[in-house]
């Protein structure tokens, strides 16, 4: 059992040595940084920028310092939640795969059935967390889109802010506008806000994509020989031939839905074309003096 214990220890530390950082070390500890920008979330620094005496030009200085600090206050802290994702999420999952396979590989080789019951365990009990930490692969791939779209939500709060500081007037942007700002700034650094701004970006891109697609769809002619009813109907929906008129697609909408035909996007143009609504040309021609 002697030889077990140290042959389970060589394991943990096989795979304590794949949670490398991946970060070069920092120069100071965080919390020595953070201690720099405490006067900026210092109560006595607003009663000072309030105080109804304090010129404007102090109250500029200390609008510019609390916004800063603070902005420096909340980097200081991103960068240290952008290691921690980074460690967690890779860090981990690497040490947990080393220990698995030098444990299944040392169950397959070494000898006697209680040692091999003991590694055999010890491994079911690795995998089982890794099982748990699987669940987080999504994640982890999808982690650099992710803050991606964090650092440009960060970028793009960051020049508001920066613009907003260049205003040498607080009742153009005061503290208080800044504080918000920061704020923003803040939240902006959250996973939650990641997902929230690809979600939104993918949404806009695919109402775009639908919506031309819904135009090409009007406007596209199918391969197919016009007949007497096509042609009158296509230049009674397009007198110009490229332009919908508006209130004669609603009069073809409302006998299509007379009809009980569908009148979604490009039905009309199906309606015109197909060699299947032949019949209904002909009526909707009549019904509509053409």
């Amino acid at each position: 059992m002697k030889s077990l214990f140290l042959i389970l220890t060589m394991v943990v530390s096989i795979s304590g040595c794949a949670g490398f950082s991946g970060y070069p070390k920092e120069p100071f500890k965080t919390e020595l940084q953070i201690e720099s920008t405490r006067d900026a979330f210092d109560k006595n620094t607003y009663k000072q920028y309030y105080y109804s005496n304090t010129p404007e030009k102090d109250k500029l200085q200390i609008r510019d310092k609390v916004v800063n600090q603070q902005i420096r206050a909340y980097d200081i802290r991103f960068a240290e939640y952008e290691r921690d994702l980074f460690k967690t999420g890779i860090g981990f999952g690497l040490g947990t795969d080393w220990a698995s396979l030098a444990l299944s590989g040392l169950t397959a080789t070494v000898g006697g059935a209680t040692v091999k019951a003991a590694l055999g365990a010890a491994n079911a009990g690795i995998v089982g967390v890794k099982g748990t930490i699987d669940k987080q692969m999504f994640m982890e791939k999808t982690l650099p889109i992710i803050l991606t779209e964090i650092h440009s939500q960060r970028a793009a709060v960051l020049l508001q802010i920066r613009r907003g500081l260049s205003q040498n007037n607080i009742n153009v942007y005061g503290l208080d506008h800044g504080l918000s700002d920061v704020m923003r700034y803040a939240d902006a650094g959250s996973i939650a806000a990641g997902l929230n701004g690809i979600l939104a970006s993918s949404g806009a891109k695919l109402q775009s994509s639908q919506d031309e697609l819904n135009k090409l769809n009007e406007r596209t002619t199918f391969n197919y020989l016009c007949d007497e009813s096509c042609v009158k109907l296509k230049a009674f929906w397009m007198p110009d031939k490229e332009t919908v008129d508006a209130t004669n697609k609603a009069k073809l909408e409302k006998l299509m839905k007379a009809e009980g035909l569908d009148t979604g996007p490009g039905k009309i143009n199906s309606l015109i074309t197909s060699a299947d609504f032949a019949d209904y040309r002909v009526l909707f021609v009549s019904i509509l003096n053409l």
